[in-house]
């Protein structure tokens, strides 16, 4: 039996700052005001805190929405669900063979990517549950919209990740 790997806490803090500038860079894209809790509310867990039914094998992140529980007096304008962006360290650290990129180009990577995925479902341009055609073709289209947002990072880890992923649109 193999054991997990788990990111350490120095890669913690490369989760963090990936989301901040993955968060910042699909905001510009989208021209979204902010993009904070009032609209677009998820959070980022590693492997160490997921529940089994969030772990899945072949996917370096998936996404999973939750209802809100009833919101306080002071919150009923925020968001009725949430998005958890559940990322597998294992899977990630695994695909740290190249040379070419580091940690930090493919968490940015990841995090575009998911991040594309929860504005376009609270936007509605894609329904959450919808059939597995459905969900392969809204893969191939965040592929697509995550090369276009990194194509324009001209950093050589950044467009190695869009070079590798380019071309790729489905995980099926």
């Amino acid at each position: 039996m193999t054991r997990r790997r788990f990111f350490s806490p120095g890669q913690l803090s490369l989760v963090e700052s990936a989301t901040d500038r993955a968060e910042e860079l699909t905001g510009d894209f989208f021209r979204l005001g902010r993009f904070g809790p009032d609209r677009y509310l998820y959070e980022v867990v590693t492997a160490r805190h997921l529940s089994n039914r969030e772990r899945v094998q072949g996917v370096f992140a998936h996404l999973v929405r939750y209802r809100r529980v009833e919101p306080g007096p002071l919150q009923k304008r925020r968001p009725q669900q949430y998005y958890r962006i559940c990322l597998q360290d294992q899977q990630i650290l695994d695909a740290l063979v190249s040379k070419e990129f580091g940690l930090d180009d493919l968490l940015l990577y990841v995090m575009t990517h998911e991040l594309i995925h929860v504005v376009r479902f609270e936007q509605f341009d894609r329904l959450f549950v919808t059939s597995k055609q459905d969900r392969l073709d809204e893969e191939t289209m965040v592929y697509g919209l995550t090369e276009e947002i990194l194509s324009q990072v001209q950093e050589p880890g950044i467009q190695a990740m869009v070079t590798l992923y380019r071309g790729v649109r489905l995980c099926d």
